[in-house]
């Protein structure tokens, strides 16, 4: 998990931050390829799982039923993306850890999930990707702490 927080983090520092929406598809000019472009960090840590930068977001809409449909347009999650998923929300429960232990970002009611609580913190007013780098390096380092 720790190598997955560090992978995101060199993500941000080469592509930017993008701040309130997942991928910024419209950096570049002529537009980049989404690999490249500025992402927040749950799309940087998905990225550096080897997954596209909306996996996590998008899981829910055709991979979460848990059983096969019937219909041959629906997609049914491979134990390949179950593992990714489980990765990726491991990574961001660190992140989201380390946000309310050393940065005081407060904890919610469990109203939120980890990853909606990272994306206000992201998005805050001011926020830089160096702080965004940071804090994923700073998270890396305290996931692998002792308990």
């Amino acid at each position: 998990m720790s190598a997955l927080l560090l992978r995101a983090a060199d993500i941000i520092r080469a592509n930017g931050l993008a701040r309130g929406e997942y991928v910024d598809l419209l950096a570049g000019d002529p537009p980049l390829p989404v690999d490249k472009c500025p992402v927040c960090p749950r799309s940087a840590i998905a990225l550096a799982a080897d997954r596209g930068p909306l996996f996590v977001v998008e899981w829910p809409m055709h991979c979460d039923s848990g059983f096969e449909k019937d219909d041959e347009s629906e997609q049914v999650a491979t134990d390949a993306e179950r593992a990714a998923r489980a990765e990726i929300l491991s990574a961001e429960r660190a992140l989201r850890r380390y946000l309310d232990a050393e940065l005081g970002v407060p904890s919610t009611d469990g109203t939120y999930s980890d990853g909606e609580v990272i994306e206000v913190w992201s998005d805050e007013d001011g926020r830089t990707a160096p702080q965004v780098v940071g804090a994923l390096h700073a998270a890396a380092e305290y996931a692998g702490r002792p308990a």
